[in-house]
């Protein structure tokens, strides 16, 4: 009895070396993974279960293999005193990959999935940020890019896409700016939005820079619908005013479904951009600037131009 029970532990034993030990190579790992912060420092996973980490010029090498939500790197230049044998449990959502030390307690890194990139053409143009239009993005269609404020040096740099990511390299930098910078981008019409990876809530809006004209629709007196006593006055020569009584005269253009009106107030410039729609007599704009800022109008059929 005493010998089979030894040899039920033996074989137990060998299980937990062999079975819970036995390491697979997840394919989904396999290809190079980018810092979150600091995108020149990368993960390359080889499908053969060897690999390498890094900045370019000084990577080491290591064999890695997964368990269920868990990988193993095991590092073939490890230091005196460093971790060899690294314990990491890891989700990948999408193209973004998550790690955390199962050896050092809060040791936790983000990265991306570098992708071969291409030039999406829905982003190649020219875009200002709808807060201050004299910031300009400039997309080429052969990959390279500026972008700065009017009259000031514009900084280069290089881009891709991949699905929903833009990938923007910086040719040259300020040091207090990330040089990789990696974002997620939605183009709707002409508005363009880009949500930071590496700076959490940092998303920007533009809006495409075109030649802007006078949309013929928008003509004449449009009355607020929660108050018909506040109203717009857009003229076809491209200026107009708002409010009750006291009113406040602007300019105003269009490119596309976009909306412009330039306004000289209390000694400053400023520019409110909207999206508008017309559907019969009834006009609703939309902020590009203020999150949820929608309103509608009735057109006023009986108003005068002034």
């Amino acid at each position: 009895m005493k010998k089979l029970f030894g040899i039920i532990i033996l074989i137990f034993g060998i299980f937990l070396l062999t079975g819970c030990n036995a390491g697979e190579i997840n394919q989904d790992f396999v290809g190079t993974w980018e810092w979150l912060h600091g995108p020149e420092w990368r993960y390359v996973f080889n499908a053969d279960g060897t690999g390498n980490r890094g900045v370019p010029g000084d990577t080491e090498t290591f064999s890695w293999s997964t368990n269920n939500d868990r990988i193993n790197i095991n590092r073939n230049q490890a230091a005196s005193g460093e971790i060899r044998n690294e314990r990491w449990s890891f989700i990948i959502s999408g193209n973004s990959l998550t790690l955390n030390s199962l050896q050092e307690a809060g040791l936790s890194f983000s990265y991306i999935r570098r992708l071969d990139g291409q030039q999406n053409p829905l982003i190649i143009g020219i875009w200002q940020m709808n807060f201050d239009l004299s910031l300009h993005y400039i997309f080429k269609a052969d990959g390279t890019g500026e972008r700065g404020f009017d009259g000031s040096e514009m900084e280069a740099f290089t881009w891709s896409t991949s699905n929903n990511h833009l990938n923007m390299d910086m040719i040259y930098q300020n040091q207090n700016y990330i040089r990789n910078e990696r974002w997620t981008f939605t183009v709707s019409e002409n508005v363009l939005t880009i949500s930071s990876l590496q700076e959490a809530g940092l998303t920007i809006s533009f809006v495409r820079y075109s030649e802007r004209t006078q949309n013929q629709n928008l003509i004449g007196r449009w009355n607020w619908e929660s108050n018909f006593e506040w109203f717009y006055l857009f003229n076809p020569d491209g200026t107009g005013s708002f409010g009750l009584s006291d009113r406040t005269n602007f300019s105003w253009s269009t490119s596309g479904n976009i909306l412009f009106i330039d306004i000289f107030y209390d000694g400053y410039y400023y520019t409110d951009i909207w999206t508008f729609m017309i559907s019969g007599n009834r006009l609703t704009l939309t902020s590009l600037q203020f999150a949820g800022e929608t309103y509608s109008y009735i057109r006023n059929m009986s108003g005068d131009l002034l």
